[in-house]
C-alpha cells in the first residue's frame, strides 16, 4: 500500500450547498483514489466573481 499526500483545489459549484459539502467533497475525491484522510483547509472566492473553490488536503491509497 502507498500513501500519497495531495493537495486539490476543487471547483465548488453554487448548486452545491454548505450542508451538502462534505458529501460532495469525498465523492469528488473518491473518483481520483480512495482517501485515507482529508480535510477542507480553504474557501476561495475570486475577486472577479469567478466560480468558489474548495481547497482540499487529502492523504490518498496508492
Amino acid at each position: 500500500m502507498r500513501l500519497k499526500a495531495r493537495r486539490l483545489v476543487i471547483p465548488w459549484p453554487d448548486t452545491i450547498p454548505a450542508s451538502g459539502l462534505r458529501s460532495w467533497v469525498l465523492e469528488t475525491i473518491q473518483i481520483r483514489a480512495d482517501p485515507l484522510r482529508w480535510a477542507i483547509t480553504a474557501v476561495e472566492q475570486p475577486a472577479d466573481g469567478s466560480e468558489r473553490q474548495v481547497v482540499v488536503e487529502a492523504v490518498l491509497l496508492a
